[in-house]
């Protein structure tokens, strides 16, 4: 149900829209019981991407979240520890698969 109307939509062609995921990840705080790490992340992520990219499927990792809450931090790492993090992991992938003839 949408936010404050339990009721559903007031207008018959308003749409109820619901929304599904396959992955919640909290990567705040490494100390927290729920903290996951950039090789889980990859793990559930960047293994189906490149299973699909090597098999010439079109492919896209998409981060979507709240302002601050560490989207591109996950995706590219930081200018010092780019190594370690989901985007590099990913080509290194790639580039791995690639045979060249």
């Amino acid at each position: 149900q949408l936010e404050g109307r339990p009721d559903g939509p007031a207008d018959s062609r308003e749409k109820v829209l619901e929304y599904g995921f396959d992955y919640c990840y909290w990567s705040v705080d490494p100390a927290a019981s729920n903290y996951t790490s950039q090789e889980e992340v990859f793990q559930d992520l960047g293994t189906i991407v490149l299973s699909g990219a090597s098999k010439g499927y079109n492919v896209c990792l998409f981060a979507y979240g709240q302002t601050g809450s560490g989207k591109t931090y996950t995706m590219m790492g930081t200018p010092v520890r780019t190594k370690e993090w989901a985007a590099h992991i990913m080509w290194e992938g790639i580039c791995s698969s690639v045979h060249f003839t």
